[in-house]
């Protein structure tokens, strides 16, 4: 079934009353890409921060919040000689990050800064966690691995990125951890279910993050193009009325006439 006939099934409008919009012809064309034309592409990503503001406010509070209790609980378990620089890159680069990132979607032009920002932020803390990550096994601590998988979940559902965003992000992390645990070598046997672990983490949440933009593009296209044919209907059935008004009073006025 294309997308035409899913939209229209369920909201039971006949493809040839469809208006001729920008949203109809991006409906019908489809977009498997995950990208509308320049202008809708545009509308559709300030309405997606928009709708998404609070609830990336709060995930952004609680990445903070989850930061320090694990960069707490990390001086414990490395203790104070292994976990001086994994301690500062916490404190000096993860955490201020967040907290930008936090600052930005305060900001009157959110909508144009919060997008750069997120990828850039999302990308230097993903690296961080590596690093941290790297130093703990180097070290002899292979235990920290868990936090490198909450970032990649972070990045690809909290963050409020797009789906090319979240990939791109989450891709150069990815690469940047195989290629460094490959050159130091790291132990074989942890590094490996690590590393398939990690792949396995990104294509699934590849495909989750890819199939919900999808139905949030869907949705768009729909709630637009039901306003306009709202719209349009609105002012046909305002015609009728008025239409209706005026005949019976030229007829009320040819009685009195009478």
């Amino acid at each position: 079934m294309s997308t035409v006939q899913g939209m229209n099934n369920a909201v039971r409008i006949p493809t040839a009353d469809l208006p001729d919009s920008p949203q109809a012809r991006q409906l019908q064309a489809g977009f498997p890409w995950l990208t509308f034309n320049p202008e809708l592409e545009s509308e559709f990503r300030r309405r997606h921060y928009d709708e998404n503001l609070l609830h990336t406010r709060v995930n952004l509070c609680l990445a903070v919040i989850i930061t320090i209790a694990f960069s707490a609980m990390e001086s414990i378990a490395l203790g104070s000689e292994l976990n001086r620089i994994p301690g500062l890159i916490h404190v000096l680069v993860i955490i201020p990050l967040l907290l930008i990132g936090l600052a930005s979607s305060f900001s009157p032009q959110r909508q144009r800064i919060y997008p750069p920002i997120a990828i850039i932020v999302s990308t230097i803390v993903g690296l961080g966690v590596v690093a941290t990550q790297i130093i703990a096994t180097l070290g002899g601590m292979s235990m920290l691995f868990p936090g490198l998988m909450l970032t990649v979940i972070f990045i690809y559902f909290m963050g409020s990125l797009i789906f090319y965003h979240a990939v791109a992000a989450n891709g150069v992390i990815m690469f940047v951890y195989l290629v460094a645990g490959t050159a130091l070598q790291l132990p074989s046997r942890e590094f490996g279910y690590d590393a398939l672990a990690l792949i396995a983490a990104n294509l699934f949440g590849a495909s989750v993050h890819y199939m919900h933009e999808k139905t949030s593009r869907l949705r768009f296209l729909e709630a637009c193009l039901l306003h306009e044919l709202v719209a349009r209907d609105g002012l046909v059935l305002e015609a009728e009325y008025h239409k209706l008004r005026t005949g019976r009073f030229e007829k009320r006025r040819g009685q009195c006439a009478v």
